[in-house]
């Protein structure tokens, strides 16, 4: 799994199952988000085209991440110890 710490890069996900696709926030507003992930081979169908799955993953965290910092409401839950 990726350290998606501060350290290495500028806003932590603090969500697992983006950490296991390899998303990385590059730029983070109160209304915008820009992220980037760079497609695996596990990300492609037989085509070769990225899941849908994958791009509705990305659509559905960008579109929450901006509404989620005006609302303490969207506050990421305390991870599981593990």
């Amino acid at each position: 799994m990726p350290d998606n710490t501060p350290a290495s890069q500028p806003y932590a996900l603090e969500n697992p199952f983006l950490e296991s696709l390899d998303v990385v926030i590059e730029e983070w507003q109160p209304d915008l988000v820009r992220m980037s992930l760079v497609p695996q081979a596990a990300h492609v169908n037989n085509t070769g085209v990225v899941q849908g799955g994958i791009l509705a993953t990305l659509l559905d965290a960008a579109g929450a991440t901006p509404a989620c910092s005006r609302r303490t409401a969207c506050a990421a839950p305390p991870r599981p110890s593990r």
